[in-house]
C-alpha cells in the first residue's frame, strides 16, 4: 500500500502562500523586515517541498491521476432528463493532479520560491516591503489554484 500523506493534503500547496499573504497583508506592518522575509520565503519554500512530495507520490500511483474532493459545492441530486431517464448531478470542489498539472505545480512553486529569494535583496530598501511580499504570495496562491 502506497502512503498518500502528501497527496491527501495537497490542499496545503496553495494554502501556504495564501497564509503568507494573509500574515503579510494583515500584520506585516508590525513585523520587522527579517520576520517578513522569513514568513514570505519560508511558506512558499514549504509549498515547494510539499509539491515535490506530491509529485513523488503521484509517480508511485498506477494510473498517475489523483483526485481529492475537498467539498461538494452543489449537491443537486437526482433529476429527470428530457428523454425520461434519471440523472444525478453533484458539483464538487477539489484538486486533480495529473502529470501535466504536477509539472506546472512544480514550476510555479519552484520559480516562485526563487523569485521570493531574489526579491529580498531587490526590495530590501523600499517602502511597503511587507505589502510587496503579501501581493507576491497572493499571486503565487492564485497561480497554484489555476
Amino acid at each position: 500500500m502506497v502512503s498518500m500523506f502528501f497527496l491527501d493534503s495537497i490542499w496545503l500547496v496553495p494554502l501556504l502562500p495564501a497564509l503568507g499573504a494573509l500574515i503579510q497583508l494583515l500584520w506585516g506592518r508590525r513585523l520587522s523586515n527579517k520576520a517578513v522575509s522569513a514568513v514570505s520565503v519560508g511558506l512558499p519554500g514549504l509549498s515547494f517541498l510539499w509539491a515535490v512530495g506530491c509529485f513523488v507520490q503521484l509517480l508511485q500511483l498506477h494510473e498517475h491521476v489523483f483526485i481529492k474532493t475537498i467539498y461538494t459545492w452543489l449537491p443537486l441530486g437526482a433529476f429527470r432528463l428530457s428523454n425520461g431517464t434519471l440523472g444525478n448531478l453533484s458539483i464538487d470542489a477539489g484538486f486533480q493532479l495529473d502529470p501535466l498539472s504536477a509539472v506546472m505545480m512544480l514550476a510555479v512553486t519552484g520559480v516562485g520560491f526563487i523569485i521570493h529569494i531574489y526579491s529580498i535583496g531587490y526590495m530590501g530598501h523600499e517602502g511597503g516591503y511587507y505589502r510587496f511580499f503579501g501581493y507576491l504570495n497572493l499571486f503565487m496562491f492564485s497561480m497554484l489554484v489555476l
